[in-house]
């Protein structure tokens, strides 16, 4: 009987090995029986072995164990000890012999004397093997017993084999030397424990479907007995683990399934269920007689033409049968089984799905499609068709107006009809051979075919439905009726060029090249060989077929080559068209100019783009002048000479992109502009000879300049004057030839002996910075920085991502030339506001501007830094610096007009940031760089130093609260000083309909309603403090209510979360309160009080007070609490 074990349970042995103790005759009545006890030897190898004791005194010094060969131990033996007292300890001791037998006494020392137990005696066991047995391996196994073979070990003659159920094999711990198998097995509770003499095991005693672990352990039993046989439980055990079979499998096969093959032989495969195996048969009926158990059928795969027959006996999922007949029905089915015991299955003879199942065999479609259709003409009206077969038995011919052919079903044998019905697809032949003559077809038709070749009989058809060479093919009796045209080319190169074209109506295309005018002219009916290499030996065919492109090499720098494209029908039967169509015959001009005329985008790589219809190549000359795609470059490209005219652009997109200029760049000016080269990002362009830039100025007047390239040389400014501003003095310095200029900086430029400047030197590209300054040296240009745009083209203030400006006033300053305006034009990049109106942040190429430096926290001197990089660079040659585009700011713009057209400006904007009376970040200052001059300004005058302002900005909110009969006033000045006749203009009014804007004279105290032009006389020369402008709401009093701004003796200060105010008069008006963002927070009326409190009750900030009352008007910004 087997005894099956718990999965879960541990066994632990200690065995008592020694004999009955033997007392020294010399010890005899010194030792208490009941003190020193040994309790049990274990894990005994060849050299050692384990012994646990007790001792029964508590004030021993040491105790141990005494060893020796003899039985007559004394304190002369050899000890093994512990310095301290243990009740109970065990001890190893080692060093032994192999079968060996030792005598052991346990023994204490106490203070006063030496105490030994009884003396007991133990052999150490034999030799263990010193290697183990590999990996097991299964020589059989079924569902009731196995046969496993292992490694011979060194050093062993026996093998311990342990079985036990489950997955996790014994633990080696359990298996002592110097036990007996048998002994070993009772403890253990194993499936099977035996010794074996030789290197395999079996056993046939298993469970069905049970997973088992079988660990063998080396052996050496000696010629002395089991009591001293040793066991290698050590280092890599070999075990093995298995499942026993089961004895009828439970899951069928099934869905078996059949795929024919030629030559009468069919694929069979299935799906197999849980056996061990499975056996098939065949039938020409459906009829089986079920396998015997315990009997394996005779197996032939090819089949005997009828009755059942086993074609199959396996563990695998198909097999090949031959011996079909076509057009014939076959049956077959599976049986699973498993093996009881070797040799005996035991089968399954239920049904499943797909098992038993039918097949009639039919030669599969043919593998190789017929392929190569040839037509020839066969009359008027006919056309002989013919092919190329494969290897299927039979065809069908479809033929169809269009190149659309429905797929042939299999089983379907179709009617053939060879006189064109012009009904859409038609069958015209069905059969084995490999011609057909189709009748009654138009000439001016093109007409398809195609073969599908198939196998069987007709009407049990299996097609091959792919395409082949010239399957399907075509043809038309009759020329293109439209001619291939516009010829262009690409990939263009000193010895070789694509040339491309756009087809007509033809199926084909052939291509004739010539280095003149000089065509081949084709033949109907002709076919001809091509070569794409120029043979320079006269007119060539270069290509025929059905492409609209074509690659010729063999070319020669500096030659003009012709091309002219013939369509053409019907590959081998080819009827040609041969006229000429737009742009074929076309030129190819290798070398020489190439413009850009832009006619289909700005894509450089667009061939129609070029006047020479193909992409530059390093041996052209290049121009691009104004046009309106101007031309981007979005990949690497290389010319020789390139040249922009004074409106050309280029872009060179980001990404790395190169553009080498094997010779010259050149970027024309006129009075107008220069040519203008924008680059993205770290793309670039690179130039193997000179980059000039020409930028032509008016005769007779200076001009602001800058340098766009490496060139550090005065004398690129050759016959002018120039000056340079220098902050730190507020001072203008003349150059000479040998003086040095830098990129970024601005310069003054008068013509002398030419009206022209050529700059010479490399461009600059990327990223470029120079320093800012403020030397706060007292002068009146502290702060005032003279730039200079660093790049060939233009550049924008307002694209953010463009400039590194931290610390540096948002506004720009420039100098509007050849324009008419005498004063300054300026943009912010914040507001967007410019002025005069229209004025937007471009700065041309070449052109300088000024910035400014205000720093009020340390009167130290201060720098920041400008930065630029190519995300600032625009396309602009707008010589006025201006658009038309209108501020959506609420604005005034006083404008000083001589006839038509302003000459200088000066704004009035409510912005709800302007806090102060001068907000540095939004205002614009009059710059004080030249010295006074004979041309009339305007400006506004703001702040207790009387500061000159181009634009000037008040709170929005004041705008918003002023009441009836009330008035914002700014204070303006006037230049007049040839005293000539000028007219003040309300240029700009954005403020809305709801207000009148009054010119107010202090020393006539008169008004003009500035709806009306105010005309200046001889008399406004010059006027700093005699004019302002008040607004007031539509219909108000102007006269009333007002005194000039900020002089009521008044004193507004916070404590904590209290607004004060304290007037020396009675205050009658309106007090208001905004926030920092313009919310209006806090509004009262005042009737003649001299204090008065506002109890802050929102959160703590910045605020600004406002008094508006019959005294005058006050604003002052405060922190409350």
């Amino acid at each position: 009987m087997k005894k099956k074990l718990s999965k879960n349970k541990v066994f632990f042995t200690a065995f008592v090995l020694f004999a009955s103790y033997i007392i020294p005759t010399h010890l005899l009545g010194q030792v208490p029986q009941d003190t020193l006890i040994a309790i049990s030897i274990f894990k005994k190898t060849s050299t050692s072995f384990n012994v646990a004791y007790t001792v029964g005194y508590n004030n021993t010094t040491s105790q141990g164990i005494c060893y020796g060969l003899s039985d007559n131990l004394d304190l002369n033996g050899t000890h093994v000890s512990v310095d301290h007292w243990k009740s109970a300890d065990t001890l190893t001791i080692p060093g032994l012999t192999p079968l060996t037998r030792y005598y052991f006494s346990i023994y204490a020392i106490t203070p006063t004397d030496t105490i030994y137990g009884a003396v007991h005696k133990a052999t150490t066991v034999a030799p263990e093997p010193t290697t183990n047995c590999g990996t097991p391996s299964v020589v059989h196994l079924d569902s009731c017993s196995v046969q496993i073979s292992f490694d011979v070990a060194t050093g062993a003659n026996r093998y311990l084999c342990v079985l036990v159920e489950g997955n996790t094999p014994v633990n080696p711990e359990l298996i002592e030397s110097g036990v007996q198998p048998s002994v070993l097995k009772a403890t253990i509770g194993c499936v099977d424990l035996v010794e074996n003499l030789q290197n395999e095991y079996s056993y046939d005693l298993l469970n069905l479907e049970t997973t088992y672990s079988l660990s063998v352990f080396p052996a050496n039993r000696p010629a002395t007995g089991y009591h001293n046989i040793s066991y290698k439980t050590d280092g890599e055990i070999s075990t093995i683990t298995f499942e026993t079979q089961k004895v009828t499998p439970t899951i069928q096969t099934s869905q078996i399934s059949a795929n024919a093959i030629l030559d009468g032989k069919a694929n069979i495969s299935w799906i197999n269920g849980n056996g061990k195996g499975r056996v098939v048969y065949i039938n020409n009926t459906n009829s089986f007689t079920d396998p015997t158990n315990g009997e394996y059928p005779l197996i032939n795969n090819a089949y005997s033409g009828s009755g059942q027959q086993a074609i199959y006996n396996g563990s695998n999922s198909s097999v090949e049968v031959s011996g079909l007949s076509a057009n014939t029905t076959y049956y077959f089915r599976a049986y699973e089984f498993n093996e009881k015991t070797t040799g005996n299955p035991m089968y399954n003879t239920s049904e499943a799905l797909d098992n038993p199942t039918s097949f009639t065999y039919y030669y599969p479609a043919p593998e190789v499609q017929d392929s190569n259709i040839m037509f020839s003409y066969e009359g008027p009206n006919s056309v002989k068709a013919s092919w190329l077969k494969g290897d299927g038995m039979n065809r069908i011919v479809v033929m169809n107006t269009s190149n659309v052919f429905t797929t042939p079903t299999n089983f379907t044998d179709y009617t053939a009809n060879s006189s064109w019905e012009n009904s859409g697809e038609q069958v015209v032949y069905n059969g084995n051979s490999n011609i057909v003559i189709v009748t009654n077809i138009s000439t001016d038709i093109q007409y398809f075919f195609r073969v599908f070749a198939y196998n069987n009989e007709s009407q049990y058809a299996m097609f091959n439905t792919s395409t082949a060479i010239k399957n399907p093919n075509s043809i038309k009796l009759s020329p293109p009726l439209i001619q291939d045209f516009d010829i262009e080319f690409s990939n263009v190169t000193a010895t070789s060029a694509t040339v491309n074209w756009t087809r007509g109506d033809g199926m084909y295309s052939i291509v004739c090249m010539n280095i003149a005018e000089n065509y081949l002219t084709p033949e109907d009916f002709i076919t001809y060989n091509t070569n794409s290499e120029w043979q320079n030996s006269g007119a060539q065919w270069v290509y025929s077929g059905d492409q609209t492109s074509v690659d010729i090499t063999g070319l020669t720098l500096g030659t003009t080559y012709y091309f002219t494209v013939y369509a053409f029908n019907n590959s081998d039967y080819p009827i040609y068209n041969i006229s000429p169509a737009i742009d074929n015959p076309y030129s190819l001009q290798l070398g020489g100019l190439n413009t850009w005329n832009g006619n289909i985008s700005e894509n450089w790589e667009v061939a129609k783009n070029w006047s020479l219809k193909h992409v530059p190549f390093n041996e052209n000359n290049v121009i691009i002048p104004e046009v309106t795609n101007h031309p981007v470059l979005s990949q690497n490209s290389s010319v020789k000479n390139l040249t922009l005219t004074s409106k050309g652009r280029l872009t060179v997109e980001e990404g790395g992109i190169v553009l080498s200029v094997n010779g010259t760049l050149y970027l024309k000016g006129d009075a107008i502009s220069s040519g203008s080269l924008v680059i993205r990002g770290s793309s670039s362009v690179d130039v193997t000879g000179e980059s000039y830039l020409t930028r032509k100025v008016t005769v007779k007047d200076w001009h602001i300049a800058s340098i766009p390239n490496n060139n550090n040389n005065a004398l690129q400014f050759t016959g002018f004057h120039v000056s340079r501003w220098i902050e730190t003095t507020s001072t203008w310095v003349n150059l000479g030839n040998l003086d040095i200029v830098e990129k970024m900086k601005g310069y003054a430029i008068y013509p002398g002996s030419k009206d022209t400047v050529r700059f010479r030197g490399s461009f600059n590209n990327g990223p470029q910075s120079i320093d800012v300054t403020n030397s706060k040296n007292g002068h009146s240009g502290d702060g005032w920085n003279f730039m200079g745009n660093p790049y060939p083209s233009a550049i924008d203030w307002g694209i953010s991502e463009g400039w590194s400006r931290e610390n540096i006033n948002n506004t720009i300053y420039k100098n509007m030339e050849n324009a008419g305006f005498t004063g300054y034009v300026t943009y912010n990049y914040e507001t967007g506001v410019g002025v005069p109106e229209g004025t937007n942040g471009i700065i041309p190429a070449s052109n300088g501007f000024y910035v400014l430096l205000i720093d009020s926290t340390s009167p130290d001197p201060v720098t920041a830094t400008l930065g630029i990089n190519n995300n600032a660079r625009v396309h602009s040659y707008d010589p006025y610096i201006r658009n038309s585009e209108k501020s959506t700011e609420k604005i005034l713009r006083l404008s000083i007009f001589d006839n038509e057209s302003a000459v200088s400006e000066t704004a009035i904007l409510f912005h709800p940031k302007a806090l102060n009376e001068i907000n540095t970040d939004i205002d614009a200052f009059v710059p004080p760089l030249f010295p006074e001059v004979e041309r009339p300004q305007v400006f506004s005058i703001r702040g207790s130093n009387n500061t000159q302002m181009i634009l000037s900005s008040i709170n929005e909110n004041l705008l918003n609260t002023l009441e009836p009969d009330h008035f914002i006033e700014v204070p303006i000045g006037l230049i007049n000083n040839r005293s000539l006749s000028y007219r003040l203009v309300l240029n700009g009014n954005t403020i809305g309909e709801d207000f009148d804007v009054y010119l107010y004279n202090k020393k006539t105290d008169k008004y003009h309603n500035l709806e009306q032009p105010y005309s200046l006389s001889s008399e406004d020369e010059n006027s700093y403090n005699t004019f302002s402008v008040r607004i007031t709401p539509k219909g108000g009093n102007v006269a009333i209510n007002n005194t000039p701004n900020n002089k009521i003796d008044i004193d507004v200060f916070a404590v904590k979360d209290v607004i004060n105010i304290n007037s020396h008069e009675p205050i009658t008006g309106t007090v208001t309160v905004y926030d920092i963002t313009g919310k209006l927070v806090f509004y009262e009326q005042l009737n003649g009080v001299n204090n008065h409190t506002i109890k802050n009750d929102n959160k703590t900030g910045i605020f600004i007070v406002v008094i508006n009352g019959e005294q005058g008007y006050y604003s002052k910004k405060l922190f409350v609490e």
